[in-house]
């Protein structure tokens, strides 16, 4: 059995407390690669989905004859069409009361 100095007991108690604490980190940086591998596995799924999405979008234009804009336009003329008249339903709504 050896004996140790003061010295050298602390500097041990030390290094196991070092190594618990390398140890604590590295197994928290195992779990952030996780998460992060995780987190790009999503967001490729989505970029591929909205790459097939815009796919259809480009061949239902096509087949419709109609640039992108015009689309953009004629959705924006919907929705302000149906704006429109849901104002005019709470007008006439208020009107009758």
């Amino acid at each position: 059995m050896s004996n140790k100095s003061a010295k050298d007991l602390a500097f041990d108690r030390e290094r196991v407390k070092y190594r618990h604490q390398i140890n604590d980190l590295k197994s928290e940086l195992h779990q952030r690669d996780i998460s992060l591998f995780e987190a790009n596995k999503r967001v490729s799924n989505a970029e591929s989905r909205c790459d097939e999405l815009q796919d259809w979008v480009i061949r239902l234009l096509e087949c419709m004859d109609m640039s992108e804009e015009e689309l953009v336009g004629l959705i924006q003329r919907d929705k302000n069409l149906k704006s429109l008249g849901g104002m005019l339903a709470s007008l006439s709504g208020q009107l009758i009361l």
